[in-house]
């Protein structure tokens, strides 16, 4: 999917906060729990394109990037989650649209991939203004 309509990134996105490397801990335990199987790498935190919302103290909801480059000016999102328990209030949304507000800073093109079969999330990027735009299969090879 690629952003096609950064009009519909005009929401409140005062909930989210930006996360770094200090969050690393947090990070991996809400990934464990929501997102097992996930790509994420500690050292994208680096990149400052992770964003997160809290319930008191326990981080909810993230969103960050697998690839970014403000020299080729294309970001691709990733590793995006939220808890089990507070899925469907709309936090994905806010965290994926505070990313892509900061990102539009600095690139000209947003892309993230998602799977054919996560009706949420297709239905939360397409709120945010993405459509899609091709479709591939992965595969995982395993040498015996």
């Amino acid at each position: 999917m690629a952003l096609t309509d950064s009009s519909h990134l005009d929401i409140d996105t005062s909930k989210a906060i930006a996360l770094s490397v200090e969050n690393t801990n947090e990070l991996e335990q809400l990934y464990k729990l929501s997102y097992p199987g996930n790509w994420f790498e500690p050292q994208m935190l680096k990149t400052g394109c992770y964003y997160g919302i809290r319930h008191g103290d326990p981080l909810i909801s993230v969103a960050g990037v697998h690839v970014y480059s403000k020299d080729y000016k294309v970001a691709a999102l990733g590793n995006i989650t939220t808890h089990p328990q507070w899925r469907g209030q709309g936090f994905g949304t806010i965290v994926c649209a505070k990313l892509c507000q900061v990102l539009l800073e600095t690139v000209e093109h947003i892309g993230l991939n998602v799977k054919a079969d996560n009706l949420s999330a297709i239905a939360c990027y397409q709120k945010l203004g993405f459509t899609s735009i091709a479709t591939y299969t992965g595969y995982l090879l395993e040498l015996q």
